[in-house]
């Protein structure tokens, strides 16, 4: 708790409650057989003014139940490196969750992932537990879809939020994600910018907005 209540208060101060990052991720899935695929993702995310980077690595499985359903489980390791106090961190965060994808009509598709998050953050020879739901829901809106060249472009829109069940990190914690997505072939490539807010606790009137633009990669193989 000590690491990130300090990170968190450093930039609230220095950058007036203002937080830009970029983040950059790789994603791929394989199909086993019906009913399992494996997943896997890795990627990196900094602060403009260089005050926090981490990097990241997950491995996951997904049971396909139905067309509409899917279950999730796995496994991942972040890296926080923070300059500014010299902290540096190590987290182990098994998941389980399970998304919902409904199609309204030929060209908006709704979707529902909800996550349970055990957290393990390592620092300066201290550990903490933190256990994390969080849910993010949104709307994907095809704007150009052409199945025989396998092309599509796309709008997504999302609400996700936070909430820590065991001990609180932090409070009010969302994210409003806003991108563009383009489908072709086995790949897709996205840009979103992600509107992030949070406090520390309850008590603490300094509220922090993070502005986050992320590139992402998916990929079948």
């Amino acid at each position: 708790m000590k690491w990130l209540s300090l990170c968190f208060l450093l930039f609230a101060f220095s950058a007036k409650g203002q937080l830009n990052q970029i983040w950059v991720d790789a994603n791929l899935q394989h199909g086993i057989n019906k009913k399992w695929s494996v997943i896997g993702d890795a990627g990196a995310r900094y602060t403009i003014d260089h005050s926090l980077s981490v990097t990241f690595a997950r491995a996951g499985m997904i049971y396909h139940v139905s067309p509409i359903i899917k279950l999730y489980g796995g496994l991942a390791y972040f890296y926080f490196n923070t300059p500014v106090s010299e902290t540096k961190a190590n987290e182990i965060r098994p998941w389980q969750g399970f998304r919902v994808d409904i199609n309204l009509g030929k060209s908006v598709v709704l979707s529902n992932y909800t996550r349970l998050e055990e957290r393990f953050i390592y620092s300066e020879g201290s550990d903490n537990f933190y256990l994390r739901f969080r849910n993010l829901t949104g709307l994907s809106f095809i704007v150009y879809n052409n199945k025989e060249k396998s092309k599509s472009i796309y709008v997504p829109v999302s609400f996700e939020f936070f909430e820590d069940l065991n001990k609180e990190m932090f409070v009010n914690r969302y994210r409003i994600y806003m991108g563009t997505g383009y489908a072709f072939s086995k790949n897709k490539i996205e840009f979103h910018y992600i509107l992030q807010n949070g406090r520390v606790n309850a008590n603490d009137n300094i509220e922090l907005t993070e502005n986050i633009y992320r590139l992402r990669w998916f990929r079948v193989i």
